[in-house]
């Protein structure tokens, strides 16, 4: 009976102790960055609003015909939009994003003095910062399916 117990303790000690600690090192869920609606700070409406009064040199009179936005990372919204950034990346990949889209009848921006060019279809297509309702990238690519 001696034997036996001074063998478990020698045995099932640095057992459950590398359960215990693996347990409490894991990297679960908790350390993948969350992009769930819950999570971000606007919502997808004021998210939309930003965007349109941040396009408002753009957008114009015109009230667009259809928008979305989706709160995402942004790397997910680049691959989505099929967008890539001029110069060093303004944001990390896992930064929190709102990827939204305008679409309608929109001037493209002209140079002072240049007359504008009828409106045309457009899919505005605009990256906001989530922590401070600001677009960073902003891209303008025609579209269909206006009226």
């Amino acid at each position: 009976m001696q034997a036996t117990s001074r063998w478990l303790p020698s045995v099932l000690l640095p057992v459950l102790l590398t359960i215990v600690l693996a347990a409490c090192g894991s990297s679960g869920p908790a350390a993948v960055p969350s992009t769930t609606p819950a999570q971000a700070r606007l919502s997808e409406d004021e998210a939309i609003e930003a965007a349109i009064v941040q396009a408002s040199h753009i957008i114009g009179d015109s009230t667009p015909q259809e928008t979305s936005a989706r709160f995402t990372t942004y790397a997910e919204a680049l691959a989505e939009a099929d967008l890539e950034p001029s110069g060093p990346p303004p944001r990390a990949d896992d930064a929190p994003v709102w990827l939204v889209r305008l679409k309608g009848l929109f001037h493209e921006p002209r140079p002072p003095g240049v007359p504008e060019p009828p409106a045309a279809c457009f899919e505005l297509i605009i990256l906001l910062d989530d922590s401070t309702g600001e677009y960073f990238m902003l891209t303008l690519p025609p579209a269909e399916g206006c009226s």
